[in-house]
């Protein structure tokens, strides 16, 4: 039987990851942090949002990391 991986293009799989990965976005747009340092700092891993941008689907621990660093990041602002 073949696996079925993630993609953009399907509209199911994408549910999950797109809120996170426009929270991210809008938060590296507003404070000009780069992807790699974003990953670094929020989880020490600086491929996260790139892999998110191509279809790796976070963890729902994962995601509240994300969460509370940008909360974190945004308060201290």
């Amino acid at each position: 039987m073949p696996t079925r991986t993630p993609s953009s293009d399907n509209p199911y799989l994408a549910s999950y990851r797109n809120p996170v990965l426009q929270e991210v976005e809008a938060f590296l747009s507003a404070t000009g942090m780069t992807p790699a340092r974003f990953g670094m700092e929020a989880l020490g891993d600086p491929r996260v949002v790139s892999d998110m941008r191509k279809g790796r689907d976070p963890r729902s621990k994962t995601v509240a990391m994300l969460r509370q660093f940008i909360a974190r990041e945004t308060a201290n602002a």
